[in-house]
């Protein structure tokens, strides 16, 4: 089912941009744009094709980008806090908790005196481990942060071209660059 919501957007998209007829070539690609290219920046040049390509753009493919990234961000809080709440409950059943009254601020407290006496692998088995919500946020924001690596340029290129009606020719080369890697930051 999940696979199917994609498909069905692109397909329908991609259908209804071609009947629509505003795929137009655009730096070694063919984008919903107007065409030819350049014609909304400079008045010389007279629109043939895709007179609603921005319109179009934003519906079929900065809408939904925008969506995904608020559908992630939205999932990894869910995930997090329902991991949170859940170790925030385990804690009272921690034998520790149950023989001091809650958790020390570390587990080498009021213990200085014997850490010279330690081995360094024993000193390490005295620490405290790092906690489950805390490995789930690290990796929450890994995966948020991997989808900004590879989307951040598309959208910073989609504000420019709509603020100033050209696009910035180092930001495509770096989009070019890094869209690709989705796969390799995830």
């Amino acid at each position: 089912f999940l696979h199917a919501v994609p498909w069905t957007w692109a397909l329908f998209s991609a259908i209804y941009a071609l009947a629509s007829n505003t795929f137009n070539p655009n730096f070694g690609y063919c984008t919903i744009e107007p065409g030819p290219y350049d014609c909304i920046a400079n008045e010389e040049i007279a629109c043939k094709s895709g007179i609603n390509a921005m319109t179009l753009r934003w519906v079929f493919q900065g809408g939904p980008l925008l969506a995904v990234f608020f559908l992630i961000c939205g999932m990894m809080a869910v995930v997090y806090w329902t991991v949170w709440k859940q170790e925030k409950i385990m804690k009272g059943y921690d034998h520790r908790a149950v023989m001091t009254g809650g958790y020390e601020q570390s587990m080498i407290v009021g213990r200085r005196n014997q850490l010279a006496e330690l081995s360094w692998s024993h000193r390490l088995s005295l620490r405290q481990t790092v906690t489950n919500s805390r490995k789930v946020l690290n990796q929450a924001l890994a995966y948020v942060g991997a989808y900004l690596c590879s989307f951040i340029l598309v959208y910073v290129d989609a504000f420019i071209l709509l603020s100033d009606g050209h696009y910035n020719h180092t930001i495509l080369l770096l989009q070019a660059f890094f869209h690709p890697l989705q796969g390799f930051f995830n």
